[in-house]
């Protein structure tokens, strides 16, 4: 019964989001804290990552995420939001451990932006070499974690978190809401910050400005005939930039010590931002300040050590880790190559 209760005001609170200056407070499905947009809100920060999974054989985070956990709370943020792929398949109790690993560990209201994995099943190689193929189940994600996308708003921005898990396309709903919630912040002459939420990186698919990022990413290959972000995303999102500013940021990094894991883009129209876990030295999160309205990113390495200005984790950046380090390049490369379409 308290499930269902959360779950209930977590439904509403998303629902109504953006309909009027005031709103509910909106509750995490994942350790029941609430983010109060009604509070003094005006200055509060925000920590953003993704990728915090560890392998098909481990139901709790990874190792790097288990030994840091402290640091993303260091700033005393309002909320944390991850960026998908909290465990590796919700098989054998992924779920439930991973949801009391949340509530035990991390003591700020705490949202996710779905995941591949974190509605699928299988997808491994077995202990005795055989591949268990791999499905996915959005109803039982749901069922304990509220609905695929949502939005809320808090002080001078609203947060929009999309579902981009499992194709490369956007549902008729999904537009719908996207549509609705920019409608409601043009509306809104308190929104000054729009911030757009997603697990997969789609505003780098055959983006020549970001080549690097596409190519050496964790590789996943998108059909040439389907550009979620310039055909359907970016047409949506364009209207506000003339009052207000939009982030753009993805947890899809990571995958292991031949990848990056931060990113850094900012163009006339948007500013982009990845950020996910590979388990190597390089794992980092980003602290968000909403000053008034006025907004400022932070880099934040999980070890405490190389520090950064977020603005550094470019195109440059990504090409010349790769030419200096042409080991990853190569185990990179073949991968790309591999799913390169014809």
């Amino acid at each position: 019964m308290i499930a269902a209760r959360v779950f209930l005001i977590f439904y509403l609170a998303i629902s109504l989001s953006g309909c009027e200056q005031k709103s509910e407070a909106v509750v995490s499905p994942f350790n029941n804290l609430i983010v109060n947009p009604n509070s003094d809100s005006s200055d509060y920060r925000f920590v953003v990552f993704g990728h915090m999974r560890a392998n098909h054989r481990e139901a709790s985070p990874n190792a790097v995420m288990r030994e840091h956990v402290d640091r993303i709370l260091e700033s005393k943020p309002a909320f944390v939001m991850h960026l998908g792929d909290m465990y590796y398949h919700i098989d054998g109790g992924s779920m439930e451990a991973i949801q009391e690993w949340i509530q035990e560990r991390i003591d700020a209201p705490f949202f996710n932006a779905v995941g591949n994995h974190d509605t699928m099943g299988g997808g491994y190689v077995d202990d005795n070499g055989e591949k268990v193929v791999g499905w996915h189940d959005t109803e039982v994600y749901q069922q304990r974690f509220g609905p695929l996308y949502y939005r809320f708003t808090l002080g001078s921005a609203m947060f929009i978190v999309l579902d981009t898990a499992r194709d490369f396309g956007m549902s008729r709903a999904q537009r719908r809401f996207l549509e609705e919630s920019v409608m409601r912040a043009q509306e809104n002459v308190g929104i000054k910050n729009v911030f757009v939420f997603s697990h997969m990186v789609f505003w780098s698919y055959y983006n020549p400005d970001m080549q690097p990022l596409f190519q050496y990413r964790h590789p996943i290959h998108p059909p040439v005939d389907k550009n979620l972000f310039q055909d359907v995303v970016r047409p949506v999102l364009l209207p506000l930039i003339t009052k207000k500013r939009v982030f753009l940021m993805a947890g899809d990094l990571g995958g292991g010590g031949s990848y990056l894991q931060t990113y850094y883009h900012r163009d006339k129209e948007f500013t982009y931002v990845a950020t996910g876990m590979g388990r190597t030295s390089r794992d980092a999160f980003i602290v968000v300040s909403v000053v008034g309205d006025e907004v400022e990113l932070e880099y934040r390495s999980f070890s405490g050590k190389g520090a950064a200005a977020l603005t550094s984790f470019n195109a440059e950046y990504w090409n010349s880790f790769y030419l200096t380090h042409p080991q990853h390049a190569a185990r990179v490369d073949r991968g790309f190559s591999a799913r390169r379409p014809d």
